[in-house]
């Protein structure tokens, strides 16, 4: 009682009446966002939430999605020279070398948690069957049984290239 007493005390009403104001109403820089209910889904708010936008390390999530309906966690993978080749800043906090063999619940711990390019391509890779292609093809089929209309993947690791983008309202329906 003594402490809340000795802040509400320090707290000057200018300083108060500020930090209410900032906390009802926060700015916000992004180009566009959404805002929805966590256990709804429903749309609460948003600016240009269609827009379609790079989207980063976020295609890992598409990633996980697929390979989560199509794996077992369990399996063993190897990662191949091409996967290695990502394992060095900037596309990768993991160091994976190429011989390196990781379950399938590893590979994408390290891609969701790690900012992990490497671990990503390699699981792709193998759920894939070789073709990184293919299992983009399957990212892109999920976002359509999805009904994601402002999404489309070409690589699995969020490489900016056209035609790659998703939008503030799509990536709230992927997560």
């Amino acid at each position: 009682a003594a402490l809340a007493l000795a802040l509400v005390l320090q707290c000057v009403v200018p300083t108060c009446v500020l930090a209410q104001e900032a906390a009802a109403e926060p700015e916000i820089a992004a180009r566009a966002w959404v805002l929805t209910d966590i256990r709804s889904g429903e749309y609460l708010a948003g600016e240009d939430a269609s827009a379609r936008l790079p989207m980063a390390s976020t295609t890992k999530i598409m990633v996980a999605l697929v390979a989560l309906e199509e794996a077992d966690l369990e399996e063993e993978v190897a990662v191949s020279q091409e996967a290695a080749a990502l394992a060095n800043p900037p596309y990768s906090n993991v160091g994976l070398l190429p011989g390196d063999v990781l379950s399938v619940r590893e590979l994408l711990m390290a891609a969701m948690i790690s900012f992990g390019d490497a671990a990503a391509y390699a699981l792709v890779e193998a759920l894939g069957e070789g073709s990184v292609d293919d299992f983009v093809e399957r990212m892109n089929g999920e976002a359509e049984a999805l009904g994601l209309e402002d999404t489309s993947f070409q690589n699995p690791i969020g490489l900016d290239v056209r035609d790659q983008y998703s939008s503030a309202q799509d990536l709230a329906e992927i997560t």
